[in-house]
């Protein structure tokens, strides 16, 4: 039984060790980044901006995993755009995929082709090889299309990492 001393119990905490210490590494990663608390405002950023914010995002991530042991490799950071009115996602979102080492011609290449859509969030990713992806959003505009649209994003990335991953474990 923990003493009331003010002090910390040193008695095992059976939730921790029924639910979280029984998953993976990277499964705890992965929804310690998911605990990122929904932006309040919405952050309009332009396709560079978004990209430079994206680059920050993912060399957080890679910190994080080279900081736990993990390989930065089985995680990946898009950024997605919609078209000006938010009717949709661009089709050039796919080709959003942020470079784990800073790659500039890449990253500008991504901003120009994306010039006339608007940055609507980021969408997170993890692989673990026991029990597949697991992604969250960050959205950068907090309206409901926005909102919507970063969930097709995250659908739409999902489908594209899996094909990333599994057709080139490297990546």
């Amino acid at each position: 039984m923990p003493h009331k001393t003010g002090r910390v119990s040193m008695t095992p905490n059976e939730g921790f060790a029924a639910g979280i210490a029984t998953r993976s590494r990277k499964e705890r990663l992965a929804w310690s980044l998911k605990g990122a608390p929904l932006r309040k405002r919405d952050l309009r950023l332009t396709p560079i901006g978004a990209v430079a914010e994206g680059r920050k995002l993912r060399d957080s991530i890679t910190a994080k995993m080279v900081n736990s042991s993990l390989d930065p490799k089985d995680s990946a950071v898009f950024i997605a755009f919609a078209l000006p009115d938010l009717s949709a996602l661009s089709p050039l979102s796919a080709q959003t995929l942020v470079p784990i080492e800073p790659d500039p011609d890449k990253e500008i290449q991504i901003a120009a082709a994306n010039a006339a859509n608007i940055p609507v969030g980021f969408v997170v990713l993890v692989r673990d090889e026991g029990t597949g992806f697991f992604g969250h959003v960050r959205p950068l505009l907090i309206d409901v299309r926005s909102l919507a649209l970063n969930e097709q994003a995250l659908r739409v990335f999902l489908q594209i990492a899996a094909a990333l991953f599994f057709r080139n474990p490297s990546n």
